[in-house]
């Protein structure tokens, strides 16, 4: 790997940005829960808290088509310190608002909605920087440390009212104290090149390269769909097979679990191994996970299997999608190409459960495992889809 000292200023990881995202994640992760406890013991109903809970999302969504216009025309720095800064104004709204006791949805909502706005530059942004500045033969590693890096941060924002014992101030304090940070290390990060217009295209231009890159998009939103979408799914499974409510809750834990871990290989062999055979290794994974899911009914414990075999190969999915954005550098438009990846994920992820539920209800819960394994199939025919003519494989 090329010794950092040797490295031009376009060959630097963004380490200062990979950070000030994973500090503005926690907050998010800490608060979120809270709020929808406050919400549910207010009397809303459990859509209207769903809402809340996937309006970021939403956004992200909404804001897809014109992020990667938006993005280039500010400048990754730029559009990640602006992404940053509105992501501290919802999140120290949102901690003053449950201090000061609000349970009121349209608050909360138009916080959340702002947060999403802020989330899709911050995230866009800080996966593009890497994306274009790690040096190619560090790529996996960079990207796979962040993903880590990210996953850790949302598994402990949950964790912090009771490890610290946080009263509602003491959020307030955390939360300013973390994005305080952020915003300090997002604006006092050293100075990369500045974005190349080599880049710029034409929109049908852009249209033809969104085109051959459609597999990793196709990829990217299964990702989405098995790492995230089955959060609210497999508890629900567990419990009509008569699992403990609180072991239920569990699996959510499980599916985070393999998604940190899947981490760990990827760092240390998507630099020295094609990314097409950690793609294909990912979904044989996520095939497993599809096994165990079927066998259940007669092997109890085979869901947890699933979950972890879930969580490992929709997390690498995804993670091998951005190492491989990034080794394209050369021939498409990262930004376009990242914010075209992170919405696939995303609506993945949204609708996961929605078609998940629906599977269930209409089939029964014995039936899910049909509709991960048709996933499975698809994402496997697709890692061995090879996009040399426009895409650079590893």
């Amino acid at each position: 790997m090329t010794h950092p000292a040797c490295q031009s200023p376009k060959e630097r990881v963004p380490v200062f940005h990979a950070v000030a995202t994973m500090l503005n994640v926690v907050p998010y992760a800490m608060l979120f829960p809270q709020v929808t406890v406050r919400l549910a013991e207010a009397g809303r109903s459990a859509t209207e808290v769903g809402i809340y809970g996937m309006a970021p999302f939403a956004v992200i969504l909404t804001l897809s088509p014109a992020l990667s216009a938006m993005v280039d025309r500010l400048g990754l720095e730029r559009a990640h310190a602006l992404g940053i800064a509105g992501g501290a104004f919802a999140l120290i709204g949102t901690s003053l608002l449950f201090w000061q006791g609000v349970a009121r949805l349209d608050a909360y909502l138009a916080l959340a909605i702002l947060l999403g706005s802020a989330t899709a530059f911050t995230w866009t942004a800080t996966e593009a920087l890497i994306a274009r500045q790690t040096p190619l033969d560090g790529m996996g590693a960079a990207m796979s440390a962040y993903q880590l890096g990210l996953g850790l941060s949302f598994a402990a924002g949950p964790f912090l009212p009771g490890v610290l014992t946080l009263c509602s101030f003491g959020m307030v304090v955390t939360t300013l104290t973390l994005m305080g940070g952020a915003l300090a290390i997002s604006l006092g990060a050293p100075s990369g090149p500045k974005d190349s217009m080599a880049h710029t295209e034409t929109v049908l231009g852009g249209l033809r390269r969104l085109r051959a890159a459609l597999p990793l998009i196709v990829v990217a939103a299964i990702g989405g769909a098995f790492e995230l979408g089955l959060n609210g799914v497999l508890p629900h499974v567990a419990l009509q097979k008569g699992v403990e409510p609180d072991m239920a809750v569990m699996l959510v834990g499980a599916l985070a679990i393999g998604a940190l871990i899947s981490h760990v290989p990827l760092a240390f062999f998507s630099d020295r191994v094609s990314t097409v055979l950690s793609k294909r290794a990912a979904v044989f994974v996520m095939i497993l996970g599809c096994a165990a899911l079927a066998a259940s009914p007669c092997l109890p414990l085979a869901i947890w299997v699933a979950a972890f075999s879930f969580g490992a190969g929709g997390a690498a999915l995804y993670t091998i999608v951005m190492i491989e954005v990034g080794r394209a550098r050369e021939t498409v438009s990262v930004a376009a190409l990242t914010t075209a990846a992170v919405s696939a994920y995303t609506f993945g992820a949204v609708m996961g459960p929605l078609i998940g539920g629906t599977v269930i209800d209409w089939a029964g819960p014995s039936s899910l495992w049909i509709a991960v394994s048709t996933l499975a199939v698809v994402a496997l025919l697709t890692a061995f889809l090879r996009n040399s003519n426009h895409l650079k494989e590893a």
